[in-house]
């Protein structure tokens, strides 16, 4: 079952997409938020209002629309609500709004209502998940099943560990299965690694989910542990298709990051493909 808790604040950027509306019904099903923060950004407008009529009007009255309509849907949250209409960059104002009011989880829909509407956003969520330092719990725009195990990618790396750690405390006390997931990277297009290396990196595997396991256990949480092959993104994909996951918890680097987050391989692959909601945890 998908558990989501331990933030206070939280952040939902608002379009009026159905997408949007997901994700908003998913973070009124958060537990123990103490804030719920509902912004929906305008673009600013310079123009020549005289020729055209009053466009800057025009625009801020929509968005007050859209951000009434935000807080209709919101009236079931039962918790405080926070409703601003912002005014720029949309991803720029998302994420200072985020740090200015101390959000410690941003949840936002996979597509929304721009006029490119291609596998995983590729504008306005995918930059503010490479701009904020909060985490993002991204939702697809289908319907989401809420019965499945929660997956973690897990490397071994820092990031890793702050996901495994994300998830352990999501699921203790419920009855919610979690699986920890480590794919040993064999091949790509142009490659394949020898048997030989492939064995070795197995070992390895084995022995940093038997440290994962270790960490369950220590906070009583029972998991299951799974060793796939393969490229990371396409492994996790299975893994979600065959288990049913309901939720993926996924560190923002892993071991191949070099420095810069790993959105715009693994991570942002994954969010492209899979159809449950995808958890990035930042620290």
């Amino acid at each position: 079952m998908m558990v989501i808790k331990g933030y206070k604040s939280v952040l939902v950027p608002y379009d009026g997409s159905e997408s949007s509306r997901l994700a908003l019904s998913v973070a009124c099903k958060i537990q123990g938020v103490d804030a719920l923060h509902i912004v929906t950004v305008i673009p600013e407008y310079e123009g020549d209002m005289d020729i055209f009529g009053n466009i800057k009007g025009d625009i801020q009255a929509k968005g007050e629309e859209i951000l009434k309509k935000a807080k209709e849907e919101a009236e079931s949250c039962n918790v405080p609500i926070k409703a601003t209409l912002l005014k720029g960059i949309p991803d720029q104002q998302i994420t200072a709004y985020a740090e200015t009011n101390h959000c410690n989880l941003i949840v936002m829909g996979r597509k929304g209502l721009s006029d490119v509407e291609r596998v995983f956003i590729g504008s306005v969520t995918q930059r503010v998940l490479n701009s904020t330092s909060r985490d993002v719990l991204v939702i697809p725009p289908s319907s989401l099943n809420t019965d499945g195990p929660i997956l973690v990618a897990y490397d071994g790396s820092p990031f890793s560990q702050s996901a495994l750690q994300k998830a352990i405390e999501f699921v203790r006390d419920t009855e919610t299965e979690l699986m920890v997931l480590n794919v040993i990277f064999t091949y790509g297009k142009f490659f394949s690694l020898p048997e030989e290396a492939v064995s070795e990196l197995r070992a390895k595997a084995e022995g940093l989910l038997e440290s994962a396991e270790k960490k369950c256990l220590a906070r009583n949480v029972r998991c299951s542990l799974k060793i796939t092959e393969g490229e990371p993104h396409i492994g996790i994909k299975r893994c979600v298709d065959e288990v049913q996951a309901s939720m993926v918890v996924i560190g923002s680097r892993g071991k191949r990051g070099l420095n810069r987050l790993i959105l715009g391989s693994v991570t942002e692959k994954v969010i492209a493909m899979v159809d449950v909601p995808v958890l990035v945890v930042k620290d």
